[in-house]
Formats: C-alpha cells, structure tokens, sequence
C-alpha cells in the first residue's frame, strides 16, 4: 500500500487530480487557518488597545471630575470672599460718609465758635 502511494504521480488523469486537488484543499485549508490566526491576533491586539485606551480615558475622567471640584469649591470660596468683601466696601463707604457728615459738624461748629468769639470781643469792648 506504501508502494501505491509513492507511486501517485505515475497515476492515472483522473486519480492523480483528485490527488492535486487533495493537497491544494490542504494548501488552502492551511492557508486559510494562517488567515484565521493572523486576525485572531490581529482583534486580541485591537481588545486590548481599546482596553487600554478605555482605562485612561477613565483615568482622566476621574481626574477631571476631581479638578472640577476643586474648581467648583474654589469658585464657591471666591463668591464669599467676594460678597464678604463687597459688604466690608459699602459698611466702610456707609462709615466715611458718616465721618463726613460729622467732619462737616465740626467745621460748622468751629464757625460758630469763632462767629461767637467774635461777637463776644467785640460786644465786650463797647461795654
């Protein structure tokens, strides 16, 4: 049986065909199973690199959402310290015009003084 099947080549049109078509089937087969593998290969790498991918997106997702509230914090802080300040600004402005108020007292208060330091010299002379 060795003997006939070393002897293939030597077969008849039809038998040494089917023989042919035998090994190419093999040869596509084999090729086809390359193919497989090589995209098996190909997907895992594409899994993985999304994977990958996807993680630091998650990464940076997360860090972006702790700057914003941070930032969101910060904002907050700053409205405070603004509105705080804004309230210091107008007690300040609400006492410099009170001091105004009584600075100008003081000024009419001074004339008056004089107008009746005045009067008071100048009617004690003709007594």
């Amino acid at each position: 049986m060795h003997q006939e099947e070393s002897n293939w080549p030597l077969a008849e049109g039809k038998v040494l065909k089917e023989k042919f078509d035998d090994i190419f089937s093999a040869t596509k087969y084999t090729k086809a199973l390359e193919s497989l593998r090589k995209l098996r290969l190909e997907k895992t790498h594409e899994v993985r690199l999304r994977s990958h991918r996807r993680t630091h997106a998650r990464a940076r997702t997360c860090t972006q959402s702790r700057s914003f509230s941070l930032k969101s914090g910060q904002i907050k802080e700053r409205r405070l310290k603004l509105e705080t300040t804004r309230t210091n600004r107008d007690s300040a402005n609400k006492h410099q015009e009170e001091v105004k108020r009584a600075e100008a007292d003081i000024l009419d208060s001074e004339e008056k003084i004089r107008d009746l330091d005045e009067q008071i010299r100048v009617g004690g002379c003709h007594t």
